[in-house]
C-alpha cells in the first residue's frame, strides 16, 4: 500500500465540510475515514480542518473519533504547549515568494506576525472605538 512507499494521508471530511452540528460532522470524519481506508491501510488519526474553519467547541467531537491532531489555515508555528486540535502550518502556493518561504522555514515570519499582533493591540488600546482582540488559538481576549 501507499503507506509503505512513505505517502501519508490522513482525514479532511468526505464532502470538504465540517458542519456545526456533531451527528452531521461526525459523519464526514466516518465517510472520508471509510473511503480513505479503501486505499490506505495506515492509521488514520490527524485531520485537516475543510477550508480552515474551527471551533473549540468540535474538539471532543474529533477526540471521540479518535483523531489525536488537527491543522487550521491560520499560519504559525507549533509550540509544546500549542493545542493539539488547533495546530497552525505553512500554507504553500504559487503566490509565495522564495523570500516569504524562507522566512516561514526560518521562523522569521512568525516574529513579524507577533509583533505586528503587539503594535495592533497596543494602537487597539489608545483607540476607544477598537474591537477587543481574540486569540484564534486559545480564544482568549487579550
Amino acid at each position: 500500500m501507499m503507506h509503505r512507499e512513505g505517502i501519508d494521508i490522513q482525514l479532511h471530511t468526505h464532502r470538504h465540510a465540517f458542519p456545526r452540528e456533531e451527528a452531521r460532522a461526525k459523519r464526514e470524519i466516518r465517510e472520508n475515514r471509510e473511503v480513505l481506508s479503501s486505499v490506505f491501510s495506515g492509521p488514520l488519526e490527524h485531520f485537516c480542518y475543510p477550508s480552515g474553519f474551527w471551533s473549540k467547541e468540535q474538539w471532543p467531537w474529533l477526540a471521540e473519533l479518535g483523531i489525536k491532531s488537527a491543522v487550521t489555515c491560520e499560519a504559525g508555528l507549533n509550540y509544546a504547549n500549542s493545542p493539539a486540535l488547533a495546530l497552525g502550518r505553512f500554507i504553500d502556493g504559487e503566490d509565495i515568494s522564495q523570500i516569504e518561504f524562507e522566512a516561514e522555514l526560518f521562523g522569521f515570519a512568525e516574529v513579524l506576525r507577533k509583533l505586528r499582533s503587539v503594535l495592533a493591540l497596543g494602537h487597539s488600546k489608545r483607540s476607544p472605538e477598537a474591537s477587543t482582540h481574540c486569540d484564534a488559538r486559545t480564544g482568549e481576549s487579550a
